[in-house]
């Protein structure tokens, strides 16, 4: 394997104002777009608020299925695959276990310190639970 060493900036700049500007190198900027584009961030203000683990998972759910600063944003999965964001690849637990202990302690911290509005969908087959919608809307960004 192969790697290369190179600079983050080609050139930085400060300003006496405080201003800062600067060029990415032309190594590096490339691959610092390519992540913005793939990835997501948090502002420290919201991520402080959020305490639990369950809670801190769903608000890394929302920012990766947000498509961009989108005012609402819906997930989609199997019952299975929620288990697996929220729990690890070997736990599980029951249905009803899942919504109380995870889903709504989860969607109620959201809706409590970022003023989100959670709307759950659960979806059977028969009387089995077989995947769940949930929308959030950033009710912050609502335009009155």
């Amino acid at each position: 394997m192969q790697s290369t060493m190179t600079h983050l900036f080609d050139t930085l700049f400060f300003g006496e104002s405080g201003t800062v500007q600067f060029r990415f190198s032309s190594n590096a900027a490339p691959l610092v777009f390519e992540l913005r584009k793939n990835f997501y961030s948090f502002h420290l203000r919201e991520l402080s608020r959020i305490t639990g683990k369950y809670g801190l998972i769903l608000l890394k759910l929302w920012e990766s299925h947000r498509q961009g600063h989108a005012i609402s944003a819906t997930i989609i999965g199997s019952t299975e695959e929620w288990q697996g964001w929220f729990l690890g690849k070997k736990r599980r637990v029951s249905a009803s276990r899942f919504y109380t202990n995870v889903l709504k302690r989860a969607t109620e911290e959201l809706e409590e310190k970022l003023d989100a509005e959670c709307s759950l969908m659960s979806y059977k087959k028969g009387r089995k639970i077989v995947s769940y919608k949930l929308t959030i809307i950033d009710r912050n960004k609502l335009v009155d």
